[in-house]
């Protein structure tokens, strides 16, 4: 198990090192050191996870690696790669969630409010988007809407846990604050949430969904 907790210690510090290099950036290999703070998660959790789900969720973190390599890389340049790379990875937290679903009837009315807050957020996120982003109006609502149904899809997973429910919100927030600051308004320290909201989702996605397979 040590061997296991040193990939979520390897994580972890390049994360922290990615944090507070950013007004270094970009400087030389910036753009692995974040890639490889994925990387290491998805070692961990492809040691940890059961067979049945190990590889398929090792390659949702992958896919995510390779679109934080794209954006740190050249956001200007690899924007839309990025975006197909995480639009992927969605795709498959979505399968794992849906082919995990427990039973619907528990926890039903803080299922409905979750539900509905965040079919409200999307809504108000699309309204303030919409006239900002030019041609690229399709591609950014179909993430959107993968976006939304993985998040409400981890609402539904077994041993409806908290931890995995707040991985995935904290992912939405992550992208919604890109969105904003690449089509409306960029401001001040945005890249440290961004970076901040993300890696914790990661991280609780991964740790919330090991909880629930494990109780």
């Amino acid at each position: 198990m040590l061997k296991v907790e040193i990939f979520v210690a390897l994580s972890l510090f390049l994360s922290l090192i990615y944090f507070f290099t950013f007004k270094w950036q970009p400087y030389k290999l910036h753009w692995l050191i974040k890639g490889c703070s994925i990387i290491f998660l998805a070692a961990f959790a492809f040691c940890s996870f059961p067979n049945s789900i190990a590889l398929v969720f090792t390659l949702a973190l992958v896919l995510c690696s390779i679109g934080d390599m794209f954006l740190a890389y050249s956001e200007e340049k690899y924007f839309i790669h990025g975006l197909i790379s995480f639009l992927l990875s969605h795709i498959v937290y979505s399968f794992i969630f849906i082919k995990y679903t427990g039973n619907i009837s528990e926890h039903i009315w803080e299922k409905i409010i979750l539900f509905s807050v965040i079919f409200v957020y999307f809504s108000l996120l699309t309204k303030v988007l919409y006239k900002k982003l030019g041609n690229l109006k399709i591609p950014v609502f179909i993430y959107m809407s993968v976006l939304m149904c993985m998040v409400m899809s981890a609402i539904l997973v077994i041993n409806f846990n908290y931890t995995l429910i707040l991985g995935a919100v904290l992912f939405a927030i992550s992208d919604s604050i890109i969105a904003i600051q690449k089509f409306v308004k960029s401001f001040k320290g945005s890249a440290y949430i961004i970076w901040g909201t993300y890696y914790l989702a990661q991280l609780f996605i991964c740790s919330g969904m090991l909880f629930a397979l494990n109780h």
